[in-house]
């Protein structure tokens, strides 16, 4: 039995042995603890990608994503835990996921997030420190941190010319 990650696959438990992890969406709440009742494979990895103002981090015709495949016994992906980058395909089912959540990230001001995607499952939202950005960049090409540096130039240049300041919420619409 296990807790989530709380920070680079950290704390990560799983219930069973193998090729399992558990959908946090189809899950059995006791008080502040989760016994998942639905496995699904891990053995392709999980997909970061990028989103900007809750839409998918584009440029170029390239998404800003990646994805991580575990090695050895390790049930995580994480690089740290020796999980490997590989290439990301992005397909219906991530832009759909992405979708879902973007009403709430705009909600809630986040900028740019990572969301962590297995199969058809979300995973995470990294909203403090989603890592990466170097990384999408390697397998595509495209120098995604400049998107994202226009974009707060346009903010910054959008509080200029209505001489106030906009809280997260704002922000993430403009």
């Amino acid at each position: 039995m296990g807790v989530a990650a709380v920070n680079m696959g950290h704390k990560v438990w799983t219930i069973g042995v193998g090729d399992l992890a558990y959908d946090p969406d189809d899950s059995i709440s006791a008080r502040a603890r989760s016994v998942p009742k639905k496995k699904y494979s891990t053995s392709e990895g999980d997909t970061r990608l990028f989103l900007m103002n809750g839409q998918p981090l584009r440029d170029k015709g390239k998404y800003a994503a990646f994805r991580r495949v575990r090695s050895g016994g390790d049930m995580r992906s994480n690089i740290h835990a020796g999980g490997k980058l590989r290439e990301a395909k992005i397909d219906d089912t991530a832009i759909r996921i992405a979708e879902i959540v973007r009403p709430k990230l705009v909600q809630d001001g986040m900028f740019l997030v990572g969301l962590d995607i297995v199969g058809d499952k979300l995973m995470e939202i990294n909203v403090f420190s989603p890592g990466g950005l170097g990384i999408a960049q390697t397998f595509t090409g495209v120098n995604f941190t400049n998107v994202v540096i226009d974009a707060l130039e346009r903010k910054v240049q959008y509080m200029s010319y209505y001489r106030r300041n906009f809280d997260n919420v704002e922000m993430a619409t403009l």
